[in-house]
């Protein structure tokens, strides 16, 4: 990690305990006169999690919203989405305001490891523009002990950047409040919320009160926070690789890996089933185990069998490639069904399906795609459309994401294609 690790396994001197119940009544906005409906929100870094936090606030009847990216794809998508949502505007000028949302994405570097500068600049410009008083929520994934030792010096050195201007230790709050949520459920869980200190966390409770959302779980440090998000996302990756090596067995017994999950679904408990497919992909889970990882590696706990586990979803599109490819002709292009990371969504963000399709080009393949999720691929750099499902074109099929739109189309896979393999199971 290019940050520096001193510390980070450290706990701080303002970490707190849990308050008193009553605590937060006693902690009031700066502005008493106003109603919480007519606070500013700033809302920073507009990608998914910054988009659903602007539906939310604007749901929740806030009538002072402003979105920021500095990515103008991002800027353009989200001022097309703040057409539809009362009191929501997307700025290309950062103003000042009395809460702030710090929703920016971190992602991996080259070698695999946390890469804060994005989460570090947006510090930056969130402490250059913050005024006493003001509540930051961090919602973006960072690795233990981020927020304290890195995100919150970067705010300062930012926010006492004026010589002239006096300001106290205790000028503003900071909480930890990651993002939950999935673009294909609509179950709603309670997020966790840490405050760097009894006050903070008081103040970040009494202004998420006034959220149309579950009352947030609270733990007693940022520390708890952090490691909380990234356990719950590794779970999922580690439990992933398990279900694909399961239906890797039950493949070479020749038994149905559908039928052996469904059974063993039936447990009512001590048992949550996963499903096997092509490999993880999206925002977050191929990603925060790196982040777990990496903090534990700093306080000298290493975690043989989380590594095991990405080193085993990221061979998994590889793999996928190489067992399927001699069933199908090479002077005939293959077409593949699904491109998106999961089922019934348009994000291809570290979709498994894309790296196949390089797999499949590098192999000497023509390699189509059909996904009506997503209609070309230009923005990976890739010159790919998406075909139609035409006679021609399902001569052979290698479905990758099961879209429920798919069903009206596998009558005419059935009939027509020469192989239809159905790598997902």
């Amino acid at each position: 990690m290019s940050l520096e690790k001193a510390g980070r396994g450290g706990i701080g001197k303002c970490s707190p305990i849990l308050p008193p119940a009553n605590l937060a009544d006693n902690v009031r906005m700066k502005k008493k006169n106003r109603s919480f409906k007519d606070l500013t929100i700033n809302v920073i870094g507009l990608g998914y999690g910054g988009t659903e936090r602007l539906k939310k606030l604007s749901a929740a009847g806030f009538t002072h919203v402003r979105g920021f990216d500095t990515d103008p794809d991002a800027q353009d998508k989200a001022f097309l989405l703040s057409s539809e949502l009362p009191g929501v505007v997307v700025s290309k000028k950062i103003q000042p305001a009395d809460v702030w949302f710090m929703c920016v994405q971190t992602l991996l570097s080259d070698q695999d490891e946390p890469d804060l500068r994005w989460v570090l600049r947006a510090s930056s410009i969130i402490g250059a523009e913050l005024r006493r008083g003001d509540l930051v929520l961090i919602c973006s994934t960072v690795g233990c002990g981020d927020t304290r030792n890195h995100i919150i010096p970067a705010i300062n050195d930012a926010y006492y950047s004026e010589p002239d201007v006096v300001k106290k230790s205790d000028d503003y709050f900071v909480g930890y409040y990651p993002e939950r949520s999935s673009p294909t459920l609509n179950e709603i869980s309670p997020r966790i919320v840490a405050g760097c200190s009894l006050e903070s966390l008081a103040k970040a409770k009494e202004f998420l009160d006034h959220l149309d959302e579950p009352e947030p779980h609270v733990v007693n440090t940022l520390e708890a926070a952090e490691l909380a998000k990234l356990y719950e996302n590794s779970y999922r990756a580690l439990n992933v690789a398990f279900a694909n090596e399961m239906a890797d067995v039950c493949r070479s017994f020749g038994i149905s890996a559908a039928e052996v999950f469904g059974a063993a679904g039936t447990k009512s408990f001590g048992f949550h089933s996963f499903d096997s497919g092509v490999g993880v992909g999206g925002y977050r889970v191929p990603v925060d185990p790196c982040f777990l990882m990496d903090s534990a590696e700093s306080v000298g706990e290493p975690m043989p069998l989380l590594s095991r586990a990405v080193e085993m979803n990221n061979r998994r599109p590889r793999q996928i490639a190489a067992r399927y490819a001699s069933h199908f002709d090479r002077d005939k292009p293959i077409t593949l069904f699904g491109i998106t990371y999961k089922p019934d969504v348009s994000d291809i963000r570290n979709a498994p399906a894309i790296k196949i399709l390089d797999e499949l080009l590098d192999d000497g393949f023509d390699v189509q795609y059909h996904d009506p999720y997503v209609p070309n691929l230009f923005e990976t750099g890739r010159d790919f459309e998406s075909v139609e499902p035409t006679k021609e074109n399902v001569a052979q099929v290698l479905l990758l994401v099961p879209h429920e739109v798919f069903e009206m189309v596998y009558p005419l896979i059935l009939e027509h294609s020469i192989v239809f393999i159905d790598a997902t199971s």
